[in-house]
């Protein structure tokens, strides 16, 4: 008996995936879960009647492929893909997804759209070269003035520096 072989609660949902074989008469297709003694695995498994003679079901017939490690790859890859939708969903630069061959917009993240000062949905399906020819901006507004300050402040201490007759010391407290 397979109560005798499997915990409780394994036993009772193999058993229904069987019941499930004899009340539709066809073959099923499954993952089914099993402890072995380095933990859970993953069977993708056909089961199907078999007639007898009388045409009666005599016995329930079952193919299984174990298949744990696709079943942990294809988690990894989720994970991976729920990071990089994140990632860009939130990145502070505005990014547009295009198909490589239409060049259509796919997607684009909220930074694109307030750059573009319209909802995504109405970037997608647009054409990227209505935008630009590449396919991500970088919002430097708030850059850009201390960036143009830098070089006045390098110069008015260039010149305090050349025009001193005293010595001076430069500290890095780093």
């Amino acid at each position: 008996m397979i109560s005798e072989v499997y915990p409780k609660e394994i036993a009772h949902e193999l058993r229904n995936n069987d019941l499930t074989v004899l009340k539709s008469k066809t073959a099923t297709i499954l993952e089914e879960k099993v402890p072995h003694t380095d933990g859970l695995h993953t069977y993708l498994s056909v089961k199907f009647p078999i007639i007898n003679s009388q045409g009666k079901i005599s016995a329930i017939g079952g193919i299984s492929t174990d298949i744990t490690e696709r079943k942990k790859t294809e988690n990894v890859l989720q994970e991976s893909q729920e990071k990089l939708r994140a990632l860009f969903k939130d990145a502070p630069d505005a990014i547009f997804l295009a198909d490589v061959e239409t060049g259509k917009i796919v997607d684009a993240n909220f930074a694109a759209s307030q750059l573009m000062q319209k909802p995504c949905e109405d970037i997608i399906g647009l054409h990227q070269s209505q935008y630009a020819v590449v396919s991500s901006f970088l919002d430097i507004t708030e850059r850009k003035p201390a960036e143009e300050a830098l070089p006045k402040s390098e110069e008015h201490y260039r010149r305090i520096l050349e025009n001193t007759s005293e010595g001076y010391w430069l500290i890095d407290h780093n």
